[in-house]
């Protein structure tokens, strides 16, 4: 008997419908269901270009299979700008990714047909070419960094390109409103962050980082020059810093304005608590000289339990309601012993942090006035 017939039956007393010219139709489309034709597997050849027809080298092209049966594949063009690879028959995503430093962005190229007929893949750069350097607040161009440039509006080209000796260029995609930023590698030299670019053609353009120098000595706790000492300026997102060198010296540029600056100890001693300078107005060379010096706190970190030395325990001293969240930390060596130097006349919560073993301890509203010598007693943490 026909099985299509039997199962029929079977579902029609159970479910009191009849199914059998949906199973004669699935029926039907099993058996007329015919094997796909293999796809023809296609040497595809091609080449990317500049703006002036001149092979790119070390183009990444990044392939996708968009359609049935396609697959992924990746290749990078010659010195000639060429490239080859075999693909299946289909349609394809192509991402070319352009080496650092020509200025050009990652491009999309959607519903690319490879065919037995259509073996090639090409493409050539167009655009609107701008070239330019970059100046230090010095005048004397900028030895190295990074150029960042996007269009505003429909369009979201992007394009980050490293400098050398402060020349850049850029081929972006037609006339607009872009925006140009510069991060100089050296953080001695402010960035310049969104300057607007109005292009209607090739341009040429000369960027200069503006700034004025600050200069001076960190002296370390013991009054003598600070080395590895860092001067932080900041304001309204334009930030630059320096670091102190041998004699606790230094140098760097900012922008004319207002500031306090952040002065932080080396990262080797963060026992010293980081200073902030009054209230600056930056409008010609200045000089800045600061001191680490300070109230020293020390003592002995010790077991409630029996007095003993406690090793390699963190103690902190945060400032009170400071809008930097500053705080000084030592770690005890073997014989307990810890040093903090603190800025005098502050509010500090002392904390035994980051102690494996310990409970918790914070010792809240001790004010910086004299050098002062106390133990610190600990519990052993609860099992």
């Amino acid at each position: 008997m026909d099985p299509v017939r039997v199962l029929s039956r079977r579902l029609r007393g159970r479910f009191g419908i009849a199914l059998v010219p949906v199973l004669l139709l699935l029926a039907a489309s099993c058996s007329n269901q015919l094997p796909t034709k293999p796809l023809a597997t296609v040497h595809v050849e091609g080449s990317i270009r500049d703006r002036d027809g001149a092979g790119l080298s070390g183009v990444q092209v990044h392939i996708f299979g968009s359609g049935f049966g396609t697959t992924n594949a990746y290749a990078m063009t010659d010195s000639t700008g060429a490239f080859e690879l075999d693909l299946l028959e289909g349609k394809y995503v192509i991402y070319l990714w352009a080496p650092e430093g020509l200025g050009l962005s990652d491009l999309r190229l959607d519903n690319v047909s490879v065919t037995p007929d259509s073996r090639r893949i090409d493409y050539r750069y167009t655009g609107i070419l701008i070239r330019g350097t970059v100046l230090a607040p010095t005048g004397a161009s900028l030895d190295s960094g990074h150029v960042q440039i996007y269009s505003e509006g429909e369009g979201n080209y992007y394009a980050v390109q490293q400098f050398h000796s402060g020349s850049f260029s850029f081929l972006v995609p037609g006339p607009g409103m872009y925006r140009v930023s510069v991060h100089p590698l050296k953080d001695s030299f402010p960035r310049l962050d969104n300057q607007a670019l109005a292009v209607t053609g090739d341009t040429t353009l000369v960027i200069q980082i503006h700034g004025v120098p600050v200069a001076g000595r960190v002296l370390g706790p013991d009054g003598a020059g600070l080395e590895g000492a860092t001067i932080d300026a900041e304001r309204y997102g334009l930030r630059s810093y320096g670091k102190s060198g041998p004699g606790g010296t230094y140098e760097f540029w900012v922008p004319e304005g207002g500031y306090r600056f952040l002065i932080s100890p080396p990262y080797d001693m963060t026992f010293i608590l980081a200073r902030i300078s009054s209230f600056v107005t930056i409008s010609g060379p200045t000089t800045l000289d600061v001191s680490l010096a300070g109230t020293r706190w020390s003592g002995l970190v010790r077991s409630l339990a029996d007095s003993s030395v406690v090793s390699d325990a963190g103690i902190s001293a945060a400032v009170v309601a400071d809008s930097y969240n500053r705080r000084a930390i030592d770690r005890t060596g073997a014989d307990g012993a810890f040093e903090l130097v603190l800025e005098p006349g502050k509010e500090y919560d002392l904390s035994i942090i980051n102690s494996p073993g310990l409970q918790p301890l914070v010792i809240r509203g001790l004010v910086a006035g004299a050098d002062s010598t106390f133990d610190v007693y600990v519990d052993n943490a609860i099992p």
